[in-house]
């Protein structure tokens, strides 16, 4: 089956657009139930993925999805085909240790989401799913499977940025929106899911792509206008290297938003102060140190070298 859909991907990426008419003749039946006609001829994988759930059907969808969700009127039935997608899928995933024991199926998916949010960002982000699918992002965080962790940290990056970028567009106002509901909503559990996967989880050769999300996450506040609290005023050195909130609180409050340097500092306090033989983790000073270099990052190489120092204190 993987050789098969490898066939396939390579003739519509070879024929790109005009590769429809390739398997009219194996499933005309599905092609009535999606509103896209040249999109509906594909989605026999569809039916294939309810009765055995390859990834490849998933890795082929994000095929589909980069070479058409931006034509006009074959958006929804590729949401329709992600739709179908997801049941099976998270059955598979939601078993014991299905994200272990699924890692191919965790790479496909969120392979296929990222592209969504590249071709069809607005769709994608209306979309019922968009919320189960954070969700089990969420917890893949901790994943610690190369590729299949990449493929959530470019989920939650693309899904971050396409909230900023391409300014020009007339949809640009209703993406940030859109984005900007989606981060206050879960920005807090996705902080706190980064900090344990950096600290407990991945290997430091996997702290890039956690950067990127961090700094996406930075860029965005930056965007919007979130209060800037840096350690000067967020910390005052005579408590010893404390949190010291007073000030963080005040400018979250002017703004009706808590922001990504408080959602750090809750992340930092929930870590344990020592480790099972008793032996302090990190100081006071520390966390205040890590807190201080990761929100004054100004790229992606300091974030990580800010997460891999962090981490090794807890190792």
């Amino acid at each position: 089956m993987e050789r098969c859909c490898r066939c396939l991907r390579f003739a519509v990426r070879c024929v790109g657009k005009q590769s429809a008419h390739l398997l009219e003749p194996l499933v005309k039946q599905v092609t009535q139930h999606f509103h896209c006609q040249r999109i509906g001829q594909y989605l026999v994988i569809v039916n294939l993925y309810q009765l055995h759930q390859h990834s490849c059907f998933l890795y082929l969808g994000s095929i589909l999805v980069d070479e058409y969700a931006s034509e006009p009127g074959c958006a929804q039935g590729l949401l329709d085909m992600m739709q179908a997608f997801i049941g099976p899928t998270f059955i598979v995933l939601q078993e014991a240790n299905g994200l272990k024991n699924h890692p191919d199926t965790v790479d496909d998916l969120f392979r296929l989401c990222a592209r969504f949010i590249q071709r069809s960002p607005v769709a994608f982000l209306q979309s019922a799913a968009l919320t189960p699918i954070i969700q089990c992002g969420l917890l893949a965080c901790t994943l610690d499977h190369r590729d299949a962790n990449a493929s959530v940290m470019k989920f939650f990056f693309d899904l971050i940025h396409c909230g900023r970028i391409h300014e020009e567009r007339e949809d640009h106002e209703l993406r940030q929106k859109l984005v900007g509901n989606i981060i206050q909503e879960n920005g807090q559990a996705l902080v706190n899911n980064l900090v344990q996967a950096c600290v407990f989880c991945l290997h430091s050769y996997m702290l890039t792509d956690v950067a990127d999300v961090f700094m996406a996450l930075m860029q965005h506040n930056r965007a919007v206008g979130s209060p800037q609290i840096w350690p000067r005023g967020r910390y005052a050195a005579q408590q010893g290297g404390r949190f010291s909130s007073e000030s963080g609180r005040e400018g979250a409050m002017q703004h009706n938003r808590v922001d990504l340097s408080q959602w750090l500092e809750i992340a930092i306090k929930a870590l344990p102060t020592q480790n099972s033989g008793g032996s302090i983790t990190a100081t006071p000073k520390q966390l205040v140190d890590f807190h201080s270099s990761l929100t004054r990052a100004e790229g992606n190489k300091a974030a990580m070298h800010a997460l891999r120092d962090f981490a090794r204190l807890f190792r």
